[in-house]
């Protein structure tokens, strides 16, 4: 399962009218920037043992797998959008070396690791 966190992102240069932002007139360019943010979840799945978090770059590989801990139905894990040495934004909930459940959305069971 995908997960994506955004915090608000904005071109270089990008340029704004107004109060609150609200009127661009200016849509700046590279690099895009994203604001640091972090969130903590808890997925709940019966065999959420069964599961791993990995953190993905832009282009959708693995980067890293993400710290978490399994307490009865529950797969605890923080995210953050400032990686180690890039923006993180994306990060995927997969099956690891166990069976995937027959509960999962027919479009899940099938991923490829």
């Amino acid at each position: 399962m995908p997960l994506v966190h955004l915090t608000d992102a904005q071109s270089t240069g990008q340029r704004f009218r107004g109060k609150g932002l609200k009127a661009r007139y200016g849509w700046g360019g590279v690099p895009r920037l994203a604001h640091a943010g972090e969130a903590t979840l808890r997925l709940i799945h019966r065999d959420a043992w069964k599961y791993n978090v990995w953190r993905l770059d832009l282009s959708g590989k693995r980067v890293a797998e993400v710290p978490m801990a399994v307490k009865d139905s529950a797969l605890g894990f923080s995210v953050t959008s400032a990686g180690p040495s890039d923006a993180t934004l994306c990060y995927k909930f997969a099956g690891n070396s166990g069976p995937v459940p027959d509960d999962l959305p027919a479009f899940l069971q099938g991923e490829a690791h």
